[in-house]
């Protein structure tokens, strides 16, 4: 279960870039699979998440993977 925001580890929101185009072509609206290299704490994992995509991320940080597997609620993501 994805953490609350106010619970989150490293950086809470995702990149402004990616939420625009998120919405903008109607990725909310599908469901599909989404990889992430150097994806820090997830924030970007997390938007896609939340609307039931499944995520994969690496990161070369293995503090950054400690927090993103912490904000996602799951041990999915790799160093």
């Amino acid at each position: 279960m994805i953490k609350e925001i106010s619970k989150r580890k490293g950086m809470l929101f995702p990149d402004v870039y990616i939420t625009r185009s998120f919405f903008k072509y109607g990725l909310n609206k599908k469901i599909g699979r989404v990889v992430e290299y150097g994806c820090g704490a997830a924030n970007n994992l997390i938007l896609f998440k939340s609307f039931g995509w499944e995520v994969s991320g690496f990161d070369y940080s293995s503090k950054e993977v400690e927090n993103a597997n912490y904000n996602l609620g799951n041990d999915n993501l790799s160093q």
